[in-house]
């Protein structure tokens, strides 16, 4: 029986001596780590900078060699010349025979290719994803969109994976890996994009060495990538204008008055900051107390429960001022005064309490 190594990423089994360069070495250890010629390719784009999925494999199992193959060109000559010598050879017929196979891996190839990408549905399934998060239950629409293209990504890398099991090289498996690529480029950037949780890594999913060569000859890629590049700046931004905030309120009341609307912007972007959140709380709390206090000061209250406005105030904005805060305050003096029978002093500078006195005067003499 023929020994055979498994791909550590999709789990497929290939002869050691078709895609190792060194099967006797590879056998001599104990688990003996391999990734395959296709997952090589395709997995390299979602490493980070400088790094690879292979690191840690050992050099004689990473590299691989497949066998020595000839181009296309050079098999369909050589099938015509054995058809001109006019005899039966063995080795003819199998020629035929793989003639044939390549014929139909082509069209199967070219079929594929025809359907598109079909990013639109990929876009979808991550933002069905975003709107089920924290469910217990995925949406079956959901369920039936991730099956549907789980089955063709399967389907797609297995026609890879067939090709590199013919002794001829086909153009059309290049082909078929770009396809492959540019499908997982754009998810990446589909899940960059609408992400809930503004992804600290965008700058270097933008600086990924295979997203910049798509990026440079596809209209679709090149249009994400401007997309992330925006929700990168919003980000960053909407970071920027709430430090600044919460680093000195009084002094940045302009954000104050526009968190509602940086709140609206963050939600269309898909963008979650904690400090955003934090400070939507606050805001939104603020907003609720200042109600409550405008009623407090419009009716008949007790000196306590403004006292305890003023409190909660402090627990809310501690470093903030408010001018209805400012009212809260007047309004507890203004009743400590009454307390103590002291006189307002906006009624000791009036006209009014003068002639008051003045007719007080002759009555206690």
């Amino acid at each position: 029986m023929t020994p055979m190594i498994e791909c550590e990423k999709c789990e497929d089994w290939f002869h050691n001596e078709c895609v190792l360069n060194n099967p006797s070495r590879a056998l001599k250890s104990k688990a003996p780590k391999f990734v395959c010629p296709c997952c090589t390719r395709r997995y390299l784009i979602t490493a980070e900078e400088g790094d690879s999925p292979l690191i840690g494999l050992s050099s004689e199992v990473r590299n691989f060699d497949l066998i020595n193959r000839v181009s296309l060109d050079a098999f369909d000559r050589l099938l015509r010349e054995g058809e001109a010598l006019g005899v039966v050879l063995s080795e003819l017929d199998e020629l035929r025979e793989l003639s044939g196979l390549i014929s139909r891996w082509e069209e199967v190839v070219k079929k594929e290719i025809a359907k598109g990408p079909e990013l639109d549905i990929l876009e979808s399934i991550i933002k069905y994803r975003g709107l089920a998060a924290g469910k217990s239950a995925k949406d079956k629409h959901l369920r039936d969109l991730e099956r549907a293209q789980e089955s063709r990504n399967v389907a797609l890398s297995h026609l890879y994976l067939e090709s590199l099991g013919y002794p001829v090289e086909l153009p059309q498996a290049s082909t078929l890996m770009e396809f492959l690529q540019m499908r997982d480029v754009c998810n990446l950037l589909f899940e960059a994009l609408h992400n809930r949780k503004a992804s600290k890594s965008n700058r270097k999913i933008l600086s990924n060495s295979v997203l910049k060569r798509f990026n440079s000859k596809n209209a679709e890629v090149t249009k994400l990538c401007e997309l992330l590049e925006k929700k990168q700046q919003l980000t960053n931004d909407i970071t920027q204008a709430i430090n600044s905030f919460l680093d000195d309120p009084d002094g940045h009341t302009d954000v104050w008055k526009k968190i509602p609307e940086i709140v609206k912007v963050a939600e269309e972007h898909n963008i979650v900051l904690d400090r955003l959140e934090q400070v939507r709380q606050m805001y939104e709390g603020v907003m609720r107390w200042e109600a409550e206090a405008q009623v407090a000061l419009d009716s008949k209250v007790d000196i306590g429960k403004l006292e305890d406005l003023e409190v909660a105030y402090h627990r809310l904005a501690p470093r903030m001022q408010s001018p209805m805060l400012l009212s809260v305050r007047e309004k507890i003096k203004s009743l400590q005064r009454l307390e103590n029978d002291e006189i307002p002093p906006f009624l000791e500078e009036s006209d009014l309490f003068e002639s008051s006195v003045s007719n007080i005067e002759p009555l206690k003499k």
